[in-house]
Protein backbone atom coordinates (compact mmCIF):
# COMPACT_ATOMS: atom_id res chain seq x y z
CA UNK A 1 0.00 0.00 0.00
CA UNK A 2 2.84 2.40 0.80
CA UNK A 3 4.30 1.83 -2.65
CA UNK A 4 1.05 3.04 -4.21
CA UNK A 5 1.17 6.24 -2.14
CA UNK A 6 4.78 6.76 -3.21
CA UNK A 7 3.77 6.29 -6.84
CA UNK A 8 0.94 8.80 -6.36
CA UNK A 9 3.43 11.37 -5.06
CA UNK A 10 6.28 10.82 -7.49
CA UNK A 11 5.52 9.44 -10.90
CA UNK A 12 1.88 8.66 -11.46
CA UNK A 13 0.49 10.10 -14.70
CA UNK A 14 -2.07 12.81 -13.99
CA UNK A 15 -4.83 10.79 -15.65
CA UNK A 16 -4.19 7.82 -13.34
CA UNK A 17 -5.49 9.47 -10.17
CA UNK A 18 -9.00 8.04 -10.18
CA UNK A 19 -7.74 4.54 -10.83
CA UNK A 20 -5.10 4.88 -8.12
CA UNK A 21 -7.77 5.97 -5.67
CA UNK A 22 -9.77 2.85 -6.48
CA UNK A 23 -6.72 0.63 -5.94
CA UNK A 24 -5.85 2.29 -2.64
CA UNK A 25 -9.48 2.02 -1.52
CA UNK A 26 -9.45 -1.68 -2.39
CA UNK A 27 -6.26 -2.30 -0.39
CA UNK A 28 -7.57 -0.29 2.56
CA UNK A 29 -10.66 -2.49 2.55
CA UNK A 30 -8.57 -5.66 2.51
CA UNK A 31 -6.39 -4.43 5.39
CA UNK A 32 -9.54 -3.48 7.30
CA UNK A 33 -11.04 -6.96 6.81
CA UNK A 34 -7.87 -8.60 8.18
CA UNK A 35 -7.61 -6.25 11.16
CA UNK A 36 -11.27 -6.72 12.07
CA UNK A 37 -11.37 -10.49 11.60
CA UNK A 38 -12.69 -12.29 14.71
CA UNK A 39 -9.87 -14.84 14.70
CA UNK A 40 -7.22 -12.11 14.57
CA UNK A 41 -9.03 -10.10 17.26
CA UNK A 42 -9.28 -13.11 19.60
CA UNK A 43 -5.63 -13.94 19.00
CA UNK A 44 -4.64 -10.43 20.04
CA UNK A 45 -6.80 -10.67 23.16
CA UNK A 46 -5.12 -13.93 24.13
CA UNK A 47 -1.67 -12.29 23.92
CA UNK A 48 -2.51 -9.58 26.43
CA UNK A 49 0.89 -9.78 28.12
CA UNK A 50 2.73 -8.74 24.94
CA UNK A 51 3.08 -4.97 24.52
CA UNK A 52 2.87 -5.08 20.71
CA UNK A 53 -0.28 -7.20 20.93
CA UNK A 54 -1.81 -4.64 23.29
CA UNK A 55 -1.15 -1.85 20.80
CA UNK A 56 -2.50 -3.95 17.91
CA UNK A 57 -5.59 -4.83 19.98
CA UNK A 58 -6.25 -1.17 20.67
CA UNK A 59 -5.99 -0.40 16.93
CA UNK A 60 -8.14 -3.41 15.97
CA UNK A 61 -10.80 -2.33 18.47
CA UNK A 62 -10.97 1.09 16.78
CA UNK A 63 -11.05 -0.44 13.29
CA UNK A 64 -13.98 -2.67 14.28
CA UNK A 65 -16.07 0.46 14.87
CA UNK A 66 -15.73 1.51 11.22
CA UNK A 67 -17.55 -0.18 8.36
CA UNK A 68 -15.23 -1.46 5.64
CA UNK A 69 -17.14 0.57 3.04
CA UNK A 70 -16.39 3.77 4.99
CA UNK A 71 -12.67 2.95 5.14
CA UNK A 72 -12.62 2.34 1.39
CA UNK A 73 -14.56 5.52 0.64
CA UNK A 74 -12.35 7.62 2.91
CA UNK A 75 -9.20 6.28 1.27
CA UNK A 76 -10.55 7.11 -2.20
CA UNK A 77 -11.56 10.58 -1.01
CA UNK A 78 -8.10 11.20 0.46
CA UNK A 79 -6.50 10.26 -2.84
CA UNK A 80 -8.85 12.53 -4.79
CA UNK A 81 -8.17 15.34 -2.31
CA UNK A 82 -4.41 14.96 -2.67
CA UNK A 83 -4.65 15.18 -6.45
CA UNK A 84 -7.00 18.18 -6.26
CA UNK A 85 -4.66 19.90 -3.80
CA UNK A 86 -1.67 19.48 -6.12
CA UNK A 87 -3.67 20.86 -9.06
CA UNK A 88 -5.07 23.79 -7.04
CA UNK A 89 -1.64 24.65 -5.68
CA UNK A 90 -0.10 24.55 -9.15
CA UNK A 91 -2.85 26.75 -10.62
CA UNK A 92 -3.11 28.93 -7.49
CA UNK A 93 -6.85 28.32 -7.39
CA UNK A 94 -8.22 27.28 -3.99
CA UNK A 95 -11.68 26.72 -5.47
CA UNK A 96 -10.39 23.58 -7.19
CA UNK A 97 -9.64 22.09 -3.79
CA UNK A 98 -12.50 23.52 -1.74
CA UNK A 99 -15.12 20.77 -2.40
CA UNK A 100 -12.55 18.08 -1.58
CA UNK A 101 -11.63 19.80 1.67
CA UNK A 102 -15.29 20.04 2.58
CA UNK A 103 -15.78 16.33 1.91
CA UNK A 104 -12.71 15.39 3.96
CA UNK A 105 -13.89 17.47 6.92
CA UNK A 106 -17.28 15.73 6.81
CA UNK A 107 -15.65 12.31 6.61
CA UNK A 108 -13.29 13.08 9.48
CA UNK A 109 -16.31 14.11 11.58
CA UNK A 110 -17.91 10.74 10.86
CA UNK A 111 -14.62 9.02 11.67
CA UNK A 112 -14.37 10.73 15.04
Amino acid sequence: QSLHYWDLETQMPSMGGAWRGEVLGYFAGKVHSVLTDDHYFNLLKSESSDENAKIALKDATKYRLLPQSFVEEMTRAQTESQIAWEKAKKQKDYNLFKPHLKKMIEMKKKYA
